[in-house]
């Protein structure tokens, strides 16, 4: 028995070796393969897994990973060589992750008839500050940059946002250094002066994507600390753009959302907006007729006739919130986006579920619940219907009541899901040309289709049980008439049978042909006599090309 001794890890796949030099793989069949000798790509592919501090460490003590990333060496830089001229394929991979990390998404749009064109998304605050450092402010040209030069890009972001970034680590130099920047005078000189609320709003955006990079060991910390400095901010200006809201001044509404749009996204005075309207909430006697109506007009919806009627009015709601955002917020993105949201909370249930999914999850339940009913008694009710009202309004009211069977229901239902799904599209292409502030008919009818989710399963499954059920009755008819025919009774039929080559009782077969149909049975077993001539033919010439003997089944 060898002595044990201690082991240390040798190359990947679990080789491990012992003080005498002998290896022994704990995967038996498998080469070691050893960390350095993994093509490039892999080894960029691990490093993008890094974190950054990790990663950075790494760039800047390995060899082997100077060999991945750089093409001339890391003194190329200093010579004056970026982009692709300084760094290999892989590392220009590894700088655009680094951008990625910071909140920026790239992904290739392929539009019918045209070539796939890569796309970019950045934060609105980071696109601010490319303004800013290389007045670069066309997707175009930012997609160019990011493919040329990813390492100048990213370099010039962590350096303008490292040292704001690094301050919070004591919120006795946080605050300071963030509410003051460094800026060039006339004479050439430079100066320490107060950012103003709208710069430092976009700072302290820029700051929190930033922070999503995680460059430093404590960046844990730090983000925690930016996140209150954050919120504080916004809640002060939340405070004062929502009391301006209840006073109904339009002026002091649009400078403070004007502020409160450079730090996520205005979403702070969004949310004021929707949560203070009467479809979301609700006081009973404080809300208006309108609005009344709206609701009222909700909880009648029994078919796509009166969902046409609810429709209208909530078409005449998404109008005048239009007209709202628009006096109330400032032009140009914002209250699109406010329009975009309010009617994408209508048909989602984020804000405890929207008036128009409320509707169309109860029209559902409705359609889902209407009784089957013996015809004659339907006949029996519209006819009484008929005798003490008159009318054929009433008829149909009644009628409505029950259906025949479960095939009529379930074509009640897709019908009427059908039906609706029009009445909102058309009303989603209102949507785009409304005045003064509009959505695009894509994201109107993506808000839209957000709200039939739950009906894809049933939709599915209600067009199985039709097809099954069509099938079911055509072959239950087809074989009741088969049966009644005068050539079939007292087993008339089975020299048909017989004539085609098929054995048993009408019965056991599960078919009673006639006449017509017993020539169809005798062509097909001759089709199929010739086909298996065929294959015997094709299995032969095969035994023949390649030399081999086939089983006498195949044959």
């Amino acid at each position: 028995m060898q002595p044990q001794g201690s082991l240390d890890h040798g190359p990947i796949h679990g080789t491990t070796r012992s003080r005498s030099g002998s290896s022994t793989e704990a995967y038996s069949g498998r080469r070691a393969v050893p960390f350095i000798a993994l093509p490039h790509r892999v080894l960029s592919r691990i490093f993008e897994y890094l974190p950054i501090p990790e990663m950075l460490e790494l760039l800047n003590s390995c060899r082997v990973v100077r060999r991945v990333m750089h093409r001339l060496g890391p003194s190329a830089y200093a010579e004056g060589h970026v982009g692709d001229e300084a760094y290999t394929a892989a590392g220009m991979r590894i700088w655009r992750t680094m951008i990625r990390r910071i909140g920026w998404r790239l992904w290739h749009e392929r539009i019918r008839g045209r070539e796939k064109r890569q796309r970019v998304s950045v934060p609105k605050s980071h696109r601010m500050l490319l303004k800013r450092l290389c007045s670069v402010e066309d997707e175009a040209e930012i997609v160019e940059i990011i493919f040329t030069e990813p390492d100048l890009l990213f370099k010039a972001i962590f350096d303008d946002l490292y040292t704001d970034y690094v301050a919070f680590r004591s919120l006795e130099c946080g605050v300071p250094e963030i509410f003051t920047q460094t800026v060039e005078v006339k004479d050439g000189g430079i100066e320490r002066r107060w950012r103003s609320p709208v710069e430092l709003g976009e700072r302290l955006d820029q700051l929190l994507w930033f922070g999503r990079g995680w460059f430093t060991s404590d960046a844990g910390l730090i983000n925690k600390r930016i996140v209150v400095a954050a919120d504080r901010f916004e809640q002060m200006y939340h405070d004062q753009f929502k009391r301006a809201f209840v006073e109904g001044d339009c002026a002091l509404m649009q400078r403070y959302a004007g502020i409160l749009e450079t730090i996520r996204e205005g979403s702070g005075c969004l949310r004021i907006l929707i949560d203070s309207h009467p479809l979301f909430n609700c006081n009973g006697d404080l809300i208006s007729s309108s609005y009344h109506k709206v609701l009222s007009d909700s909880s009648k919806v029994t078919d796509s006739y009166t969902f046409d009627v609810f429709l209208d009015g909530m078409q005449r709601v998404i109008e005048e919130h239009a007209r709202v955002v628009a006096a109330a917020l400032p032009p140009p993105v914002l209250p699109k986006s406010a329009l975009y949201y309010f009617v994408q909370a209508l048909f989602s249930d984020r804000e405890g579920r929207g008036i128009a999914l409320a509707t169309l999850q109860n029209l559902y339940s409705h359609l889902r619940s209407i009784p089957v009913a013996d015809p004659s008694f339907l006949l029996m009710d519209v006819e009484n219907s008929l005798d003490e009202r008159g009318g054929s309004d009433n008829r149909v009211a009644h009628a409505r009541q029950a259906v025949p069977d479960e095939a009529t229901k379930d074509i009640l239902y897709l019908s009427t899901v059908a039906n609706v799904v029009s009445l909102l599209l058309v009303a989603s292409e209102k949507w785009a040309t409304m005045e003064p502030v509009s959505i695009s008919s894509e994201l109107g009818r993506r808000c839209v289709f957000s709200a039939f989710t739950d009906v894809i399963d049933d939709y599915v499954q209600l067009e199985r049980r039709i097809i099954e059920r069509a099938y079911g009755q055509e072959l239950d008819q087809w074989a009741a008439k088969i049966k009644t025919r005068p050539e079939f009774v007292g087993g008339v039929g089975s020299s048909h049978l017989a004539a085609a080559g098929i054995c048993g009782s009408v019965d056991e077969v599960g078919l009673a042909p006639g006449p017509a149909d017993s020539i169809r049975l005798v062509n097909f077993r001759h089709r199929q006599q010739q086909m298996d001539e065929y294959k015997g033919r094709v299995l032969k010439v095969l035994e023949t090309k390649l030399d081999i003997s086939l089983p006498p089944e195949m044959l």
